[in-house]
């Protein structure tokens, strides 16, 4: 049998990052009520990264039919609602089109450093084209924010 030796190297750790978003305010930040072609409403939700490292953060427009509101008549609201969201340090444009769209946006994710904070602006609009079919339908919509290390 041969001769050997062995050293062991030890105490060596690894820690994964902590991608941590907060969102401020959490509760509505639209409320259309009544509305008619051609209405707008614009409400600003800060986004602030609490994490320990720099993250790409997505929105998404989660929507689901109100009360006395079929799922195919909320679809075709939702397809044509205009939705625009914007931050603000600097002005960017993450998304223009129909509500129904706004999944995971931008594409590419907004970069946001750690413990760096923005307001978003989310716009929603009622086309000027929108005919009596949408009369009473109703949307509830959140507006959820992932955050991805990296």
């Amino acid at each position: 049998m041969a001769f050997s030796d062995e050293m062991t190297n030890i105490g060596n750790t690894l820690q994964t990052a902590s991608p941590i978003l907060s969102i401020s305010p959490s509760t509505a930040v639209i409320t259309l009520t009544n509305a008619v072609p051609g209405v707008s409403a614009v409400g600003t939700i800060t986004v602030s990264n609490v994490g320990t490292v720099g993250v790409s953060y997505y929105v998404t427009a989660d929507w689901i039919p109100s009360p006395g509101t079929t799922q195919p008549a909320a679809r075709r609201l939702a397809q044509s609602v205009s939705a625009a969201v914007t931050a603000a340090s600097p002005a960017v444009t993450l998304f223009t089109g129909p509500l129904v769209s706004l999944i995971d946006q931008p594409t590419v994710g907004r970069p946001l450093a750690s413990a760096g904070a923005e307001p978003v602006a989310i716009t929603l609009s009622l086309p000027t084209t929108m005919g009596y079919v949408y009369q009473g339908l109703a949307l509830s919509i959140s507006f959820d924010f992932v955050a991805i290390a990296g």
